[in-house]
């Protein structure tokens, strides 16, 4: 299962550490792809996991917001 995330905050390699972090806290995740420049987390896991879940993982690691989850 592949998503692609579309982030509001991210500034700096601090950050895509931190998020990269979050998300790999999740059992399901496999592999977590990070462009700082476009926003874009490519997302892979070992099953569905709810979008909502994801959102919230991502905007308590710091002060970023979910445009949207595809």
């Amino acid at each position: 299962m592949k998503k692609s995330i579309k982030i509001n905050g991210i500034c700096c390699s601090g950050c895509t550490s931190k998020i990269e972090n979050a998300l790999k806290g999740l059992t399901e995740t496999e592999k977590v792809e990070i462009n700082p420049a476009e926003g874009i987390v490519s997302l892979e896991l070992s099953r569905d996991v709810d979008n909502e879940l994801i959102e919230n993982i991502i905007t308590s690691s710091g002060h970023y917001t979910v445009a949207e989850i595809i």
